[in-house]
């Protein structure tokens, strides 16, 4: 009994090939499912409702990039002893050690 190797070893490779490709790469129209068409509707829809999401809100964000930075006022002081109060009770505290017996 041959084995499949001696069977596909008589024929060209060229051939095989193409046999595979004519067998595998056609679309049966017949049989393409409702539920795939569904699938395909859907999935085009929700790309559009992404596509128009990341517009809108890129669009917004360049609106608010645009605001003139004159405008703003420039007047504002920091206190420093309050900032340097705050600093320190923020990041000077003493850790209170907690013992496991």
């Amino acid at each position: 009994m041959k084995s499949k190797h001696d069977i596909l070893g008589s024929i060209p490779p060229r051939i095989i090939i193409r046999g595979i490709l004519e067998t595998n790469m056609k679309i049966k129209w017949e049989k393409i499912d409702k539920f795939y068409l569904v699938l395909v509707g859907v999935l085009i829809l929700m790309a559009l409702l992404v596509i128009l999401t990341f517009r809108s809100v890129f669009s917004a964000y360049l609106i608010a990039y645009e605001l003139k930075q004159d405008e703003l006022s420039n007047d504002e002081t920091v206190n420093e002893t309050d900032l340097n109060s705050a600093y320190s009770f923020v990041f000077d505290k003493k850790t209170i050690l907690l013992e496991v017996r």
